[in-house]
């Protein structure tokens, strides 16, 4: 008798702890979070290319022409003759 009244009250308080859990595990997933709020962001930008340079060519690639830019376009022109060439150039905004 001792040793099923000692199976039956771990039996019940394991239940019992299952149950707890299983309360915690829904009202967690029942809680919901609201986030309301406005934000203004005002800004002023000024970006301008201000030089282009040729930075690195590879096998026989060149540059055809001086690199031109004005406030915000860039010109370059590059001669390109075999598989992997290339010309990089570096442009400082």
């Amino acid at each position: 008798m001792s040793r099923e009244r000692r199976r039956n009250k771990k039996i019940i308080i394991a239940l019992a702890i299952i149950v707890c859990l299983m309360g915690v595990g829904y009202a967690s997933f029942q809680t919901q979070l609201e986030i309301k709020g406005t934000s203004n962001i005002s800004s002023n930008w000024d970006i301008r290319i201000t030089n282009v340079t040729e930075a690195n060519t590879n096998g026989a690639g060149e540059s055809a022409k001086t690199p031109s830019w004005t406030n915000l376009t860039a010109s370059m022109e590059a001669n390109l003759y075999n598989k992997g060439d290339f010309v990089e150039y570096d442009v400082t905004i």
